[in-house]
C-alpha cells in the first residue's frame, strides 16, 4: 500500500495533504506560528482523525520514525508490512488453513478483492471525506446542503452551497469530490 496519505488543516487553512512524512514535516512549524487555530490532521483513505503531538513528532521526524502505526516486531517494516493482531472465529481459520496459500496471502487477496469492489469504493470514499468535512467546515453556512450534495455526488451543488467558505476548505474539498465522482463513474462502467 505503501506510505499514508493525510491532509492538515491548521483552523481553516490547509497545511499540505499527500505523503505522511512530508505532511508531518510542516506541523511544528506552523502549529507554533498559529497556536489559537485547531490543528487537525486526517487519514485521507479513511477520514479518520490522527491525533498528533508536534513536539513527539519533530523528534520522531527527525530519528527517521514517522510513521506511528509501524510497530516493532513482526512483519516486514522496511517492505511495508505491519504484523497485527486478526481475530476470527474458528471456521474462518478452519477455512484458511485448507487454502493453497498461507493465511496472509489469501487475507491480503480478500482484502484487495473487497477494495476493488464496485460501488462501495465511492462510498467509502465519501464518508472518508465527510470526517474531515465535517471537523473543518461543520459549523460553516451551508454545510447541511453540502453534505447533501456530496453524498449525492453532485459537484456543482457542492461548489453552490460551499462558495463562501474559506479557499483552501472549498478548493480540497471540492477536488476530492471530483476524484470520488470520478471512480465512481469508472465503477458503473
Amino acid at each position: 500500500m505503501g506510505t499514508a496519505s493525510v491532509v492538515v488543516f491548521l483552523g481553516r487553512r490547509l497545511l499540505g495533504h499527500g505523503a505522511l512524512e512530508e505532511v508531518l514535516a510542516l506541523i511544528p512549524n506552523e502549529a507554533a506560528a498559529a497556536a489559537d487555530d485547531p490543528l487537525a490532521v486526517f487519514d485521507e483513505r479513511t477520514g479518520q482523525r490522527i491525533h498528533v503531538s508536534t513536539s513527539a513528532r519533530k523528534d520522531r521526524l527527525k530519528e527517521g520514525r514517522s510513521d506511528e502505526l509501524q510497530r516493532a516486531g513482526r512483519g516486514r517494516p522496511r517492505l511495508g508490512v505491519i504484523g497485527r493482531e486478526v481475530t476470527l472465529l474458528p471456521r474462518h481459520w478452519a477455512w484458511l488453513d485448507e487454502q493453497a496459500q498461507g493465511a496472509s496471502a489469501v487475507l491480503r487477496h480478500l482484502v484487495e478483492q473487497a477494495m476493488r469492489g464496485e460501488g462501495a469504493g465511492s462510498r467509502q470514499m465519501l464518508d472518508a471525506i465527510y470526517g474531515p468535512l465535517s471537523t473543518v467546515a461543520g459549523n460553516l453556512e451551508g454545510f447541511e446542503e453540502a453534505v447533501r450534495a456530496l453524498y449525492r455526488m453532485d459537484e456543482d451543488g457542492f461548489a453552490q452551497h460551499t462558495r463562501t467558505w474559506a479557499k483552501d476548505v472549498r478548493s480540497y474539498f471540492r477536488a476530492r469530490l471530483r476524484e470520488a465522482a470520478s471512480r465512481g463513474e469508472r465503477a458503473d462502467e
